[in-house]
């Protein structure tokens, strides 16, 4: 019985040795250089063991080059919501919506500069005390400028706060204009069911 117990266990550990060998990210990447890739999605491969996302990229001398990036097993990315019609949906509204982050950070910098004048802070504590950035980066930006680091974090619980509270009557707003203007419907269609299951 001891020696039956003996080899299953060192079967066990001859077959599980492979996936200990399994490639980690640091063995194949510097996390410490991350790479920022500009340019079109050519195709995408949904494939085992992993998704290829292929980027055609104007180098700095307008020269193109085409990229692969490496992403999880097809199974991972489905069950996180990713899919090609996602990609594509992505696709088509990166533009709008760089456009309304630009658009915001420029109004959010214009409060900033309101709230400086009126509070007598310098401009950038203003706008660090308004910027809808991560509370972390905004509270390393105020420490290392050397500005008004508590009423820069006061500002920014009150406006977490206040999101918090104002989130939800802004949803219910926003479904009640899209019901009058019939845009949206409330329908669960096969296309919106998967994100809320892998919310779930």
């Amino acid at each position: 019985m001891r020696t039956r117990f003996l080899l299953s266990a060192a079967a066990l550990l001859m077959a599980t040795a492979p996936v200990l060998g399994h490639h980690a990210f640091g063995g194949e990447f510097d996390p410490n250089k991350p790479v920022l890739l500009k340019g079109p999605v050519t195709k995408v491969e949904w494939v085992n063991p992993h998704a290829w996302i292929h980027l055609e990229v104007t180098k700095p001398d307008g020269t193109k080059e085409e990229w692969m990036v490496e992403g999880g097993t097809p199974n991972t990315l489905l069950r996180r919501g990713v899919t090609r019609e996602s990609l594509k949906a992505v696709g088509r509204v990166l533009l709008p919506a760089i456009g309304l982050i630009v658009v915001l950070g420029v109004a959010t910098a214009g409060l900033g500069a309101l709230l400086a004048h009126f509070a007598g802070l310098t401009p950038l504590e203003g706008y660090l005390a308004t910027s809808p950035g991560g509370v972390y980066a905004v509270l390393a930006t105020a420490v290392e400028t050397g500005s008004n680091v508590t009423f820069i974090i006061a500002a920014q619980v009150v406006r977490i706060l206040l999101m918090l509270f104002a989130a939800p009557l802004m949803a219910r707003a926003v479904v009640r204009i899209s019901d009058h203007v019939g845009r949206q419907t409330r329908a669960i269609t096969a296309a919106s069911r998967e994100p809320i299951r892998v919310a779930d």
